[in-house]
């Protein structure tokens, strides 16, 4: 069985590194590859491969990319360590595994490239997978100049997580054909049985608690619902993050405590959204939206931004609502909407639970991943 070198620099409250954790384990629970994963120092993610006795090792390695409010002193400092860090790891790597068995290289996101620096020393063929905008939705700036043109010369194939991205990153400069794959998001997927109904229509936001993922346009929407509406929702929050101390404070500042709760991160969340009709994604540009891809498939109704790969997820509207981002009286006109078609709505969300099983499967995502892999291999 060949041997993949699948480098990830998530943990598991980020959606990357739960849609690789899904391929990393269809590839070995089915004998197409032996996976080695090298995760950034130890995290969750770390402790979840090693429990599943999958070969994985914490390493320090760099980024390519600094977050913006960071930006003079990573511009000066990263450049260094990234060289030293990447040096460093691939010394300790080797005294972990044989780079002579390593038929690929696999970098799970364009913010890390010490998989590229790997691909350069020692010959093997890179795959690397472009999970996000980068500037438009995390407002990341790359360090490397010219970061397109590096990817490109740097990697054996490119793939991107939606159509939205691979298009993105062609018009910043990358020639090379980007293959698309949709990530893999259901597993053991089984129909859900039509939601019972009661007075409080429970609506719920999932993700990283930060500016990027659009929790205070949902906090600020409610503010402008009538109160007959208000006081039949209430909307629950599950995720934590830097953000947090921010979005409860809009929440005390517009009143808003009786309406809105914050869950934290929950290991739960397929049984949790059972509990809910409406699911938001109110990102400012969400490369893929595996959280859109869970609602639909536990039939709740969408109410999602127009904005990156998410009219793909929906269809343009078939399977819910777009509105323009960061606006939130878009998202209380969509949230009407729904309150006055309830019933109409949640009899045609079988459409949404079919079209995800059909397009984000586990199975076959990781499947369509594998065969691209194959081109590839030693």
């Amino acid at each position: 069985m060949k041997k993949i070198l699948i480098i990830t620099h998530d943990d598991l409250r980020g959606g990357s590194a739960r849609s690789i954790t899904a391929q990393i384990e269809y590839l070995k629970k089915n004998n197409l590859a032996e996976p080695i994963v090298i995760t950034w120092k130890k995290n969750s993610l770390t402790k979840h491969l090693q429990k599943k006795n999958l070969q994985c090792y914490p390493i320090t390695f760099n980024y390519t990319s600094v977050w913006t409010h960071h930006k003079t002193l990573h511009t000066i400092k990263r450049p260094y360590y990234r060289l030293f860090y990447n040096f460093t790891g691939y010394k300790h790597l080797k005294k972990i595994i044989s780079f002579s068995e390593i038929s690929l290289i696999i970098s799970n996101s364009s913010v890390i490239d010490f998989g590229a620096y790997l691909h350069r020393k020692l010959k093997i063929p890179h795959i690397w997978y472009l999970r996000e905008f980068g500037d438009l939705d995390f407002n990341i700036l790359p360090y490397i100049h010219n970061l397109p043109n590096y990817i490109e010369q740097n990697s054996s194939g490119i793939i991107a997580v939606s159509n939205a991205v691979a298009m993105h990153w062609h018009n910043r400069g990358i020639k090379k054909n980007i293959k698309v794959i949709y990530n893999g998001v259901i597993n053991n997927f089984k129909p859900k049985p039509p939601k019972k109904l009661d007075s409080t229509i429970k609506i719920c936001m999932c993700g990283r608690l930060c500016s990027a993922k659009g929790q205070s346009v949902a906090i600020k929407s409610l503010t402008f619902l009538p109160k007959t509406i208000l006081e039949k929702i209430h909307l629950d929050f599950f995720g934590n993050g830097e953000h947090e101390k921010y979005l409860r404070n809009l929440t005390k500042q517009e009143k808003l405590e009786k309406y809105i709760s914050f869950k934290g991160f929950s290991n739960n969340l397929d049984n949790e959204l059972n509990n809910y009709e409406i699911g938001l994604t109110l990102s400012n540009a969400e490369a893929f939206g595996r959280t859109t891809v869970e609602y639909m498939s536990h039939s709740l109704f969408v109410i999602a931004s127009k904005t990156g790969g998410t009219p793909e997820l929906l269809q343009n509207e078939n399977l819910g609502i777009l509105v323009e981002p960061n606006n939130p009286k878009e998202v209380a006109e969509a949230i009407k909407t729904y309150h006055q078609k309830r019933e109409i709505f949640q009899s045609n969300l079988i459409n949404s639970q079919n079209y995800a099983m059909e397009k984000f499967s586990t199975s076959t995502n990781a499947m369509l991943a594998y065969k691209f892999y194959e081109k590839f291999m030693k």
